[in-house]
């Protein structure tokens, strides 16, 4: 067995770089493609009559950052590609997954404290429960 595509959800942050450490290694180990994925959450175009949000700036700083971290990605394991989606992260990553075929998402969790997670939810919690496919957590280590 094995798995022969992983999808890595990244937001940037060290929870990220650890579960793109994490699917490196499961990588090297199965030979599989690896699919870095970044959800760009966009505000709406405009926000009543007079102001506007740079949507397209923001769309090309995710871009210029995941190339950044694809680049690197690449170094260590060259089997990476990557996707810029736009939306609500959990249902990205959900059609992501679809999409590509995946069979294990591998990502991180930033260890919000209990009642944060419970008012605000959590991405990695929603993947968890609605994903067709196993969901591979990475902590940080860090409780708040």
């Amino acid at each position: 067995m094995g798995f022969k595509h992983l999808l890595v959800p990244t937001d940037f942050s060290e929870a990220a770089s650890r579960a793109l450490d994490m699917a490196v290694t499961l990588g090297t180990k199965f030979g599989s493609d690896l699919t870095l994925l970044h959800v760009c959450t966009l505000p709406a175009a405009s926000y009543g009559e007079k102001l506007f949000w740079p949507v397209d700036e923001l769309r090309r700083a995710a871009r210029e950052t995941l190339d950044v971290v694809l680049v690197d990605a690449r170094r260590r394991y060259p089997r990476t590609d990557s996707v810029l989606a736009e939306g609500d992260a959990w249902r990205q990553i959900l059609v992501t997954a679809e999409a590509h075929t995946i069979d294990l998402i591998v990502m991180g969790t930033h260890g919000r404290h209990w009642l944060s997670r419970t008012l605000l939810g959590s991405s990695a919690e929603r993947v968890a429960r609605a994903s067709v496919v196993p969901v591979l957590t990475v902590s940080t280590g860090e409780w708040r």
